[in-house]
């Protein structure tokens, strides 16, 4: 675990990480905190401060995946488990059909 993941973790116990609102706060501070620490250098470039938003960036959206509610995986349904999965309200059985139908 890097400093940057361990520092916004360390940060998620001193609230409701479940909370979206909070996490947002936290990466904000972690971006601050980044912001503060490349001003401070003189020998950073812009290219190296580029790299290190792109890195912070990169690992909060690591981190935040791990909030993402879960999702049926469309992949492993079956044709008809993908029928009802997408368009539930069209899906109806060959039975209903035929009876429409006629």
């Amino acid at each position: 675990m890097d400093a940057i993941e361990k520092a916004i973790r360390n940060a998620f116990e001193k609230g409701n990480a479940e909370d979206r609102l909070f996490r947002e706060r936290v990466y904000r501070s972690a971006f601050a905190a980044l912001d503060r620490v490349l001003q401070a250098n003189p020998n950073v470039t812009v290219e190296m401060a580029i790299k290190r938003r792109k890195a912070v960036q990169a690992k909060i959206a690591e981190i935040e995946s791990e909030f993402l509610p879960a999702v049926p995986d469309v992949a492993a349904l079956d044709e008809s488990d993908t029928a009802a999965a997408v368009a539930p309200e069209i899906a109806v059985s060959a039975e209903t059909a035929a009876a429409v139908s006629l």
